[in-house]
């Protein structure tokens, strides 16, 4: 089977960046935002409502937070209808 012959876009220029030597570069910006939720402040059996549009967004940060922090557990549970609450339970 013979290849197809290749075909080059008419006009196609390859894009001109200029090459910067000994360009710096600059650090790495980590963890620039403030958390929305108050775990770092939170003691055992401490803690915080929420209404139910929250849920998904609190169990998110609830499990990142306890990725980052070991030795540290919290629990969700729902109190009424419309209102969560969140607790520090290790």
């Amino acid at each position: 089977m013979a290849k197809a012959p290749r075909v080059e876009a008419p006009n196609a220029e390859a894009p001109a960046y200029e090459v910067i030597n000994d360009l710096p570069i600059p650090e790495r910006i980590r963890g620039s935002r403030e958390t929305k939720y108050p775990f770092a402040t939170m003691n055992v059996n401490a803690g915080f409502k929420f209404s139910a549009d929250e849920l998904k967004r609190v169990n998110a940060a609830v499990n990142s937070y306890k990725r980052n922090h070991e030795g540290q557990n919290f629990t969700v549970r729902r109190i009424d209808e419309n209102t969560y609450g969140c607790w520090r339970i290790e």
